[in-house]
């Protein structure tokens, strides 16, 4: 599930990576201004779509969450065996 996961988690930032190269930034460094969508990349702003807009803002958040997610399954088994050999020890 995990190895799962993490290859998702790596297929979403590698796709992610490339819309915000095409379209010129990503929505979460943007604004939207009086019905204008801006994405943005290093301070620059780039105006695009309303659906181009939403389409890397949900994208960008998925990035966010899998990656979350993947990080916590991952270190959960690692952090609960060093709990149990310190408990062991004492």
């Amino acid at each position: 599930m995990v190895k799962v996961l993490a290859i998702l988690a790596v297929v979403d930032l590698a796709s992610f990576v490339a819309f915000s190269l095409a379209i010129g930034g990503d929505a979460l460094n943007g604004v939207s201004v009086n019905g204008r969508y801006f994405v943005a990349m290093h301070g620059y702003l780039r105006e695009v779509s309303r659906s181009v807009w939403y389409a890397s803002r949900i994208q960008a958040i998925s990035v966010l969450a899998l990656w979350s997610l993947t990080i916590a399954l991952v270190l959960a088994p690692i952090l609960r065996r060093r709990g149990a050999n310190r408990r062991v020890e004492r």
